[in-house]
């Protein structure tokens, strides 16, 4: 039997409200609206990362968020790039702007702060070298170190504004958070042999910082 010979007078027409209305369901369980049904290979190292975070909820709603993640992350990266680009080249500046990404494949929360503030520093004094105005945005204290390396002055200052007063070193933290130690490194107090390996890094003089707090 065709197509043709089957006879559906008996049978309506499925309307617009009812396939709104319709929920899609796999294995018994309802998919969520939005979602579409993929077969992807992935590496078993990923796999077995998201089922280890998983627990006892599904990882594959874990990937899908991460990715997610990814793509928001990437939108708002995307629209601060175009946002100052207009306004500073409204203001008649010339804009360049480069995206420093670590290039190590093994990732160390200091061995990555440093590698960055090495291609940092390159960055930072190309600009000055090409008569430009480094602005560095950056979710980290510790490129104040590749900036300062970049620009490589030794009659430099800093004015540090920041809610907390980052002088820790190794022998002071109580937590071990290197990010609550961007200012002592930049002055030279701590971490001293690593330092030296970004180009053109000068510790600042402490006589020529300033560091406001809150309530000051």
């Amino acid at each position: 039997m065709q197509d043709k010979d089957i006879d559906l007078s008996d049978i309506p027409e499925v309307t617009e409200d009812q396939m709104a209305r319709a929920k899609l369901r796999i294995g018994g369980k309802p998919v969520a609206k939005g979602k579409v049904r993929v077969n992807i290979f992935l590496d078993a190292e990923v796999v077995a990362y998201f089922k280890a975070k998983a627990g006892g909820r599904g990882y594959q709603t874990l990937i899908n968020e991460a990715l997610k993640a990814k793509i928001r992350n990437h939108e708002l990266e995307t629209i601060l790039r175009r946002v100052i680009r207009e306004e500073l080249q409204a203001d008649g500046h010339q804009v360049k702007i480069t995206r420093i990404d670590a290039k190590s494949p093994f990732r160390t929360e200091i061995g990555t702060a440093f590698e960055l503030n090495r291609l940092l520093s390159k960055e930072v004094k190309a600009a000055v070298g090409d008569g430009m105005f480094p602005m560095v945005l950056s979710g980290n204290c510790n490129s104040c170190l590749g900036t300062i390396a970049g620009i490589n002055s030794s009659q430099q200052g800093v004015v540090w504004f920041d809610a907390h007063g980052e002088f820790n070193t190794p022998e002071t933290t109580q937590s071990g958070f290197l990010d609550g130690m961007p200012l002592a490194m930049a002055t030279g107090r701590c971490w001293k042999a690593i330092l030296k390996t970004i180009p053109g890094f000068v510790p600042v003089k402490e006589s020529n910082v300033i560091s406001v707090l809150p309530g000051d």
